[in-house]
């Protein structure tokens, strides 16, 4: 099955694209022209009115303020994010420590209940964040105490 025969390759057509495409470009143009040339929008009112300090000023403040918006929302976002995970991975070590110690049946239930009830009680992940550091260094302590170290 080694044969070398060559394989013409043929591009697919589509002529209703370049029809669609042209047709689209067509309208665009009408739109430009009516919108450019036509005397009835006055672009000399709308340039003394919007190069009016004022309406300039006000749009530096506007896009000022959305740029803000949207740094700070990436920060705190982000914040968030983190803060969520941290308390999403002391449910999972504290699930997984409950099922050592109860059985091992119980740990599908616990990941699931623990982060349900805490968030819909409001408080959970303030406290998952605030938690996290004192369970790590108390499993850490636990580990030494049962090695004999």
């Amino acid at each position: 099955m080694h044969s070398s025969e060559t394989i013409k390759v043929v591009p697919a057509r589509y002529p209703l694209r370049v029809v669609g495409a042209l047709v689209a470009l067509l309208v665009l143009a009408v739109v430009i022209q009516s919108v450019a040339f036509n005397p009835r929008w006055e672009w000399g009112v709308f340039a003394r009115w919007f190069f009016d300090p004022v309406i300039l000023e006000g749009l530096g403040q506007t896009l000022l303020l959305t740029l803000l918006g949207t740094v700070l929302s990436v920060i705190f976002g982000g914040l968030l994010a983190l803060e969520w995970g941290a308390y999403l991975l002391l449910d999972f070590f504290y699930s997984y420590t409950i099922a050592k110690e109860k059985g091992w049946k119980f740990l599908p239930v616990e990941i699931i209940l623990y982060p349900a009830f805490h968030f819909a009680y409001g408080f959970g992940s303030l406290c998952g964040i605030a938690a996290l550091p004192k369970f790590v260094r108390a499993e850490k302590e636990k580990k030494k105490a049962g090695d004999g170290r």
